[in-house]
């Protein structure tokens, strides 16, 4: 289970007033909700990512598709330096927190977001709020259940950042169960498309493949990418990280082909935890994840959820999980989904080579196949156009 670190008492107060601060913004706003909306404005709202990507682009390129003249399109972001991609789409970009932010945000009838809201705004009785989320199966512990709060300010101001959509995303069934349970999110309707970001997928997507690999410089090699979560303890896992040349010769050897190792680290986790047995490319900064995954021949990762994406796309993943023990007692933990993963399993150099010399690519995929239906997944390539329709509705 995830722990805040403990306050001291400075920094007690200082919660304590930012507490206060915000619940007499948020007073305020509630006064002035008798105020209109505006149908023309739809707010996208992402306050972790870098860049202008993952479900909630490709919900802005499917609505680009409608020429909804009319309708003006912000992506309000803490990085709106790294959203050229979203100027050239036409697209509206805002600073987060800035004063534009708030009031763009405040009038607009349609918000969208993917993670945490900000927390001195309220969500008005005239908005329809719209969570796509960041994955799409829960395999680390989130929500309340998966932190323990050191005062009451932190857990109310937690509350206030998490407020509950009127609509959600959700890759799977057991998605909804956990996410109900985790957030309280009792009075939500959860759209079973699938995430949007995955659509790409199910479409001719080579060319998209040419484009990474041509980037990386590999036009004739095969890849493996290790994609690990984040984690507070980044220490426990480069200490024990397995050697990439090893696995490499691993992968020539069973599968022929010249391969690369590449790696793309959590976006919260912009330290490299690799070491001089680890050298590669490193993807960390290239922003769309599922163009990547295409691209991508054999995945490893841990308890993130794009190991779910590539679920899709039925292709080798492999958990590498020598850190579980710590990950388990003093990070977030694993849901039941992530203790029944259906990806192979290593915590050492050996234990991967051995997976790559052994495992029977036909039981595993169907496996994969298996897991799918017992989580009752939702993915099948149409999410961008059933969340862009609904926002068109409620607009």
């Amino acid at each position: 289970m995830e722990r805040i670190e403990l306050l001291s008492g400075s920094r007690l107060r200082t919660e304590k007033r930012n507490y206060y601060i915000i619940l007499l913004a948020r007073f305020m706003e509630q006064k002035l909700d008798w105020l209109p909306v505006s149908r023309n404005n739809i707010c996208f709202i992402t306050s972790t990512r870098r860049y202008y990507a993952d479900n909630m682009r490709y919900v802005i390129e499917e609505l680009k598709k409608q020429e909804l003249a009319s309708k003006k399109i912000y992506w309000i972001t803490r990085h709106p330096e790294q959203s050229g991609k979203a100027i050239e789409d036409g697209v509206f970009v805002i600073r987060y927190r800035s004063l534009k932010h708030l009031w763009i945000q405040f009038f607009s009838k349609v918000v969208v977001c993917d993670d945490i809201m900000y927390p001195g705004l309220i969500k008005r009785k005239r908005q329809t709020y719209i969570n796509v989320w960041h994955g799409g199966i829960n395999y680390k512990g989130i929500g309340k259940n998966a932190i323990v709060f050191p005062s009451k300010f932190q857990r109310r101001m937690y509350s206030y950042s998490n407020p509950e959509p009127d609509y959600m995303v959700a890759g799977c069934e057991a998605f909804i169960d956990y996410i109900r349970k985790a957030f309280g999110f009792n009075h939500t309707y959860f759209l079973t498309s699938g995430l949007p970001r995955n659509d790409l997928f199910f479409g001719n997507y080579e060319k998209k493949v040419n484009d990474v690999k041509k980037m990386i410089g590999c036009e004739e090699k095969k890849i493996v990418c290790y994609m690990p979560t984040f984690r507070h303890d980044k220490k426990s896992l480069a200490k024990s990280m397995f050697d990439s040349n090893k696995v490499l010769k691993a992968l020539e050897n069973r599968f022929g082909g010249d391969w690369i190792f590449a790696y793309r680290l959590h976006y919260f986790d912009w330290e490299n935890i690799l070491n001089k047995k680890n050298e590669g490319v490193n993807l960390t900064e290239y922003d769309d994840i599922s163009e990547l995954l295409c691209a991508v021949d054999v995945l490893i990762s841990d308890y993130s959820s794009c190991m779910w994406d590539f679920e899709v796309l039925e292709k080798l993943c492999i958990s590498y999980i020598p850190d579980s023990e710590i990950f388990e007692q003093n990070d977030r933990g694993l849901t039941e989904q992530g203790h029944n993963m259906p990806y192979p399993m290593a915590k050492s150099t050996e234990e991967l080579v051995n997976i790559i010399d052994s495992i029977k690519m036909d039981e595993y995929i169907d496996s994969i196949r298996k897991h799918k239906l017992k989580v009752n997944s939702y993915e099948q390539g149409t999410a961008s156009k059933i969340v862009a329709e609904l926002i068109i509705r409620q607009g």
